[in-house]
């Protein structure tokens, strides 16, 4: 996958939080590759009473003003 060898490469099990008035975890599920798109992702949240599913484009993911990575160690915490 040639697009995950940027520098900040996204793999299932990395967690981010979107920027917004609600703080939810987001885990990445599974990485897609879609024929004739950009590199797409599913995410679910954290919490396990929680059973959504979005699809994002990695480039979303990548972009600071919506959403942040959560650190290993403070993932690993919570």
């Amino acid at each position: 996958m040639a697009w995950q060898k940027q520098v900040e490469a996204i793999q299932p099990g990395d967690k981010f939080r979107m920027h917004g008035k609600v703080d939810t975890v987001w885990v990445v599920k599974k990485l897609l590759e879609l024929k004739d798109l950009p590199p797409h992702l599913h995410i679910t949240p954290e919490s396990e009473k929680d059973c959504r599913i979005l699809t994002f484009a990695l480039a979303a993911l990548r972009d600071r003003k919506l959403f942040g990575r959560v650190p290993a160690e403070v993932a690993a915490a919570a």
